[in-house]
């Protein structure tokens, strides 16, 4: 794993940039989900942004094809 020094204003201007993206992109999916009431539960696949000398991990926007399978009472359904 590589890990970046960046300074504090930096880092400040990073983690508010990737929160804001990142909490658009889960309410995009909770939207989605009480939209398509039929499927009880999704499956999605996002990425995720790490500082770890601050020990902080955010969701991060990856693509817009996050939901990867959906289910039903037949079970799963890739997508």
């Amino acid at each position: 794993m590589t890990h970046y020094n960046f300074g504090i204003s930096y880092l400040s201007s990073s983690i508010s940039s990737n929160v804001k993206i990142s909490s658009f992109d889960l309410l995009t999916i909770h939207e989605w989900f009480s939209e398509n009431s039929q499927y009880d539960l999704i499956k999605i696949e996002m990425g995720f942004i790490e500082y770890p000398d601050e020990n902080i991990r955010f969701v991060t926007h990856t693509d817009v094809n996050y939901i990867k399978a959906v289910h039903t009472d037949g079970g799963w359904i890739q997508v």
